[in-house]
């Protein structure tokens, strides 16, 4: 694959990327960083959405999304960004894991926030939302994403590599196909992350 600079199907670069970064080393390392949340987007509906928002605590929010991801994953509604997403959302804003602003952060850490309790995350991001992102992505190169990814070695402590700028990448060609879908069924996506 041009994009990954490797050959062999996507599925394939993916699976070598993710046995890498199931390393122990690797673990140790991400274990010490938000990064070791891992990160899932769902496509939601008015309905599911609205459960969530209206959840009578955190911990109703949470078994809703918890619910939600069990009933949804595997399948064409979902996507793991594994732990990818916290490298991705720096890449896309001001290379921190503040909310950010304008469209590319709407990717992560944009949208509505929903409390779902202090070791999870979860937003939502409206089909609106949800195109203006998939508009502004296309903009974004690989070079771009590249010299962002690679100057982070400054704000984190976890390793910096072409391995993981690759599973980054992927990660973000990933999410830039699945918002689109999300926003064609005039649905909301969910993006949310737990330890």
């Amino acid at each position: 694959l041009s994009v990954l600079g490797r050959e062999g199907s996507l599925a394939d670069t993916k699976a070598r990327i993710r046995s890498t970064l199931a390393s122990p080393v690797h673990l140790a390392k991400a274990e010490l960083t938000a990064m070791a949340c891992r990160g899932i987007y769902l496509i939601i509906d008015d309905a599911q959405r609205e459960a969530i928002l209206t959840g009578a605590n955190s911990a109703a929010r949470r078994d809703l999304v918890n619910a939600l991801e069990a009933e949804l994953l595997p399948g064409p509604l979902a996507l793991e960004l594994d732990l990818a997403w916290e490298a991705m959302h720096r890449c896309l804003t001001d290379g921190t894991l503040r909310d950010g602003e304008g469209p590319l952060s709407l990717f992560v850490l944009g949208g509505d926030r929903v409390d779902v309790g202090r070791a999870h995350i979860a937003r939502i991001v409206s089909p609106t939302q949800a195109r203006a992102a998939t508009d502004a992505s296309h903009d974004v190169t690989q070079s771009q994403f590249r010299n962002a990814y690679f100057a982070l070695r400054a704000r984190v402590d976890y390793a910096i590599n072409e391995t993981d700028f690759q599973y980054t990448w992927s990660a973000f060609l990933d999410a830039r196909d699945f918002f689109p879908r999300a926003a064609a069924m005039n649905r909301w996506v969910l993006f949310t992350a737990w330890g």
